[in-house]
């Protein structure tokens, strides 16, 4: 799929999409449904001249005339790309380009903001991931429902947890926690910051007895073919999320609803938690 966006084929990227929906289903149904939401949104914002067009070229026509928002997504894919290949400074700098095209006017970009912030906790910038998480909730958080905010507010707490600011950190954590079932991945987060791995195990079983929030939570079971270069900030909470994993009643609930899937890459691009 990343391929498919690099390439500009937005069509060949659906059918990838249709294939990986029946092969791994719980992997790929959320960022389908959000995909869909994406476009037909975008598609029904449109002027009617422009519609009409969009369907006679289809879905290539609509992503280069839909305001340059098939731009975007080439950039976001982009800035993944470059995170994979260490270079977090050049992922940061093409991230700020697509934040500068104006969160106003593009409000779907509130998950660039968010994501800033997140690339900074990973680079081992704890101060500079602060700062972007206090940017991203006090200029942009308007734009951002509130699973969106929960993750703005773990990546603030992880920031003020690395940086010894454990008062400031269990101010923002309350929220989280008055918040919980808004977005338990970003609750998993910050209790992962935090190293407290009882509550995560316990999260991590209502995920998984939980329908609505079970794919979230089986997308965590994945073996990579390949090593991931880790900052020191990713290595310990991968650890304290592995141990989570590995805890015995974690995994007599995943082994009700689920397998280990290999996957030949490095990471995946979505939660790790």
């Amino acid at each position: 799929m990343a391929n498919q966006l690099g390439d500009d084929d937005p069509a060949g990227l659906f059918k990838t999409m249709k294939v990986a929906q029946t092969a791994q289903p719980a992997l790929i149904e959320n960022f389908a449904v959000e995909w869909t939401r994406f476009v037909s949104q975008k598609f029904r914002n449109l002027p009617p001249e422009k519609r009409q067009e969009a369907r006679d070229e289809n879905f290539a026509s609509f992503w280069l005339t839909a305001n340059g928002i098939w731009n975007q997504e080439r950039r976001k894919a982009s800035t993944c790309a470059l995170s994979d290949a260490g270079r977090k400074d050049d992922a940061i700098a093409q991230m700020d380009s697509l934040i500068a095209l104006g969160v106003d006017q593009y409000p779907d970009l509130v998950s660039q903001v968010t994501n800033r912030a997140a690339m900074f906790n990973g680079a081992d910038m704890p101060d500079r991931a602060l700062a972007a998480a206090i940017e991203a909730d006090e200029k942009y958080s308007s734009h951002a429902s509130t699973y969106g905010e929960m993750w703005i507010w773990a990546g603030k707490s992880c920031a003020l947890r690395e940086l010894n600011r454990v008062d400031e950190a269990k101010m923002v954590e309350l929220k989280i926690s008055e918040n919980t079932e808004e977005n338990k991945a970003a609750a998993t987060m910050a209790a992962a910051c935090r190293g407290d791995q009882a509550l995560i195990e316990k999260l991590l079983v209502e995920r998984l007895d939980k329908a609505d929030d079970r794919e979230g939570a089986l997308g965590l079971y994945m073996r990579f073919g390949m090593p991931s270069v880790q900052s020191r900030f990713d290595a310990k909470l991968a650890r304290v999320m592995e141990a989570a994993r590995r805890a015995p009643a974690v995994q007599a609930k995943f082994a009700e609803y689920g397998r280990v899937i290999d996957f030949a890459g490095s990471q995946a691009h979505w939660s790790e938690f």
